[in-house]
């Protein structure tokens, strides 16, 4: 009876370790698509700033020319 119970109990282990192994895995799987959006936003964000610097400096430039 002890044996029965013992295999059971690993079993339950076992199936306990796998859920959180899953767990694991979707969480990691969750950080990675957050930093792929998070680097995706430092490009636009780089990409804007560098536009409006440009803007600012053609404006500037126009300006004294009148």
């Amino acid at each position: 009876m002890a044996l029965l119970s013992t295999a059971q109990e690993l079993q339950r282990v076992k199936q306990e370790l796998a859920m959180t192994c899953d767990a694991k895995n979707q969480a990691l799987n969750h950080a990675d698509d957050a930093t792929k959006i998070d680097e995706i936003h430092v490009e636009k964000t780089e990409f804007l700033s560098s536009e409006v610097f440009y803007g600012l400096t053609i404006r500037g430039t126009k300006g004294r020319n009148f």
